[in-house]
């Protein structure tokens, strides 16, 4: 029982921390096709942000004559966002962005004498542009699917750096001298 609240408190403590990492930052909010409900939102420092893959799988690749695996790749899988911001202009924020969505879709058969080896399938959406998001609205990218003859969307909107309410004057609480010597 108290190692189950250990992981609790140590998932609370994870969770604050990233929520005060991102307050005060730009951030950019993307969903992806057929993902309604789910919107990923990756803070900007600077002038880059990146929300990394789920997971990553290592596969053996190239096999020795006798089936020994002797060079292995290795992909993620899951959701990937990239935002670099290139420059503000009038009509919003001109940025790069790298997004990607790598499935593991099944996994294949090989013999090799007797030895049976396995090798991923892997599907994935993905995109890589330079575009003008305005500020504060989604904004759709459709891209054209070959396989199914049909128009996917991501949508995108860029939110701009929330001010604290502590970034005025120096207000001294009730009941203490001025804030000024």
């Amino acid at each position: 029982m108290k190692n189950m609240n250990t992981k609790y408190c140590i998932a609370f403590i994870a969770t604050l921390l990233a929520s005060l990492t991102a307050f005060g930052a730009d951030k950019l909010c993307v969903i992806f096709p057929e993902t309604t409900n789910l919107i990923f939102t990756v803070p900007i420092h600077g002038n880059t942000g990146e929300r990394p893959y789920d997971f990553f799988l290592e596969f053996p690749a190239e096999y020795e004559d006798d089936g020994r695996p002797t060079k292995f790749e290795r992909t993620g899988l899951g959701y990937y966002i990239f935002v670099e911001v290139i420059e503000e202009t009038d009509a919003g924020v001109r940025c790069k962005l790298k997004v990607d969505c790598h499935n593991l879709s099944d996994w294949i058969p090989y013999t090799f004498g007797e030895l049976v080896m396995l090798q991923p399938v892997l599907s994935s959406l993905s995109t890589d542009t330079e575009i003008t998001l305005p500020i504060g609205e989604w904004y759709p990218l459709g891209v054209f699917v070959q396989k199914n003859n049909q128009l996917l969307s991501w949508k995108f909107l860029f939110q701009r750096e929330e001010k604290s309410q502590q970034s005025g004057p120096a207000y001294p609480p009730q009941g203490v001298g001025s804030a000024d010597p």
